[in-house]
């Protein structure tokens, strides 16, 4: 009996090839609408939180100010006032290069570097010509090879960016380099350079973005006793927490997108589905009459639709990734013009996205499935038999 009813199911969709074409049109591209949305947003919150890496480094505390930063003065009292503090001063923003190549531009104290960028230092500062001509010549930078590549400038040469409206001539003097593939990724599209340079780019003069710190919670507190009004001590990595809540409604908004994107997909199943039980009345009474069961009526309909779902699932992930590809980059500039500056080198496929989406396919199938299924077995086969 099992071997009859698959028969006739396979005989029917062979006859109705459109119906199966339908469904798995829908389920697809609901599933590659769901995954290029989450690995779009996955990939942009993974380059912020790379960037961030490059610019907390080891620290476990910052000081920070208001909109114009720390006064400069703050770091050198603090080293005198406080010998035994683990204290870094750090400038950044935000500039482009060549083709409108985003860069993040970085500014460091090589000799207190040592306790939160070792590799850094390690990597591009290893020699002493490199170390002297980073801290005395005007204009020295470091780099990535990735992002000298983007900047199409190799060691020696002298390339322009372009911050707040006004373009700067910086010469590379030495190419970053790790094994370390994080300490890779997390320094792509960055311009690292010393205090100087940095405040002299982003027209801070004076002023430092932060002052990384190492040191126990328990600290903590005397600390903000000693700090002038204005400065707050924040935990390295509050950042990226005030950025995903910043984000959180317009993820949230491509994520209802994705979503609906499904139940448009839930609808061609559901109607496809049904139209195939209508059309199949005569077959499923006289199967009933052969002795098939309800529940084996329910369990093929199920099945049908879960094969479908599979087929389309598997189509909607390769759709999917390749959708991403191109939504990737909408999704970042739209987080640049909003939010923050971000800049996505690469599409990170996460696995477990391709999974979700692969099961919200399946599930999303069965559910638009299970009405004309449970439909399906009200057939009466008496009155079906009378047509």
């Amino acid at each position: 009996m099992t071997t009859t009813l698959w028969r006739a199911s396979v005989r029917y969709s062979l006859r109705h090839p459109w119906q199966f074409g339908l469904s798995l049109l829908g389920i697809a591209l609901g599933v590659a609408v769901v995954v290029s949305i989450d690995l779009s947003i996955d990939s942009a919150r993974r380059a912020f939180v790379l960037s961030n890496q490059a610019v907390l480094g080891a620290s476990t505390h910052q000081l920070r100010g208001g909109p114009t930063g720390i006064d400069e003065r703050l770091y050198v009292r603090l080293r005198s006032g406080l010998p035994a503090l683990l204290a870094a001063p750090v400038v950044e923003g935000y500039g482009s290069g060549v083709d409108g190549v985003g860069l993040r531009v970085l500014g460091i104290d090589v000799f207190a570097e040592a306790q939160f960028r070792p590799r850094l230092r390690n990597a591009a500062l290893a020699t002493s010509e490199v170390l002297t001509s980073f801290m005395t010549m005007r204009g020295a930078a470091l780099a990535s090879a990735d992002t000298a590549a983007r900047l199409g400038v190799g060691v020696g040469e002298k390339f322009r960016v372009l911050v707040n409206g006004r373009n700067h001539d910086l010469e590379l003097i030495a190419i970053f380099a790790s094994d370390d593939a994080l300490t890779t990724a997390s320094m792509a599209d960055v311009i690292v350079t010393d205090i100087a340079t940095a405040q002299e780019l982003l027209d801070r003069i004076g002023r430092l973005s932060s002052i990384d710190l190492r040191l126990p919670d328990g600290d903590v507190a005397a600390l903000k006793a000693w700090l002038p009004p204005g400065v707050r001590v924040e935990r390295a990595g509050s950042g990226s927490q005030l950025a995903e809540r910043m984000t959180g409604a317009f993820n949230l908004n491509l994520v209802m997108l994705g979503l609906l994107a499904v139940m448009v997909g839930m609808f061609l199943v559901y109607n496809t589905v049904t139209f195939s039980v209508v059309q199949r009345s005569q077959l499923i009474g006289a199967l009933r009459v052969l002795g098939v069961t309800r529940g084996q009526i329910f369990v093929l309909i199920l099945v049908e639709a879960a094969l479908v779902a599979l087929v389309a699932a598997v189509a909607g992930l390769v759709l999917g990734v390749l959708l991403a590809e191109q939504l990737v980059g909408l999704v970042s500039r739209t987080i640049n013009d909003l939010y923050f500056a971000v800049s996505v080198r690469e599409l990170t496929v996460t696995p477990m996205i391709l999974v979700k989406g692969a099961a919200v396919g399946l599930v999303a199938a069965l559910a638009a499935a299970a009405v004309p299924a449970f439909e399906a077995t009200r057939v009466a086969p008496r009155a079906a038999m009378a047509r």
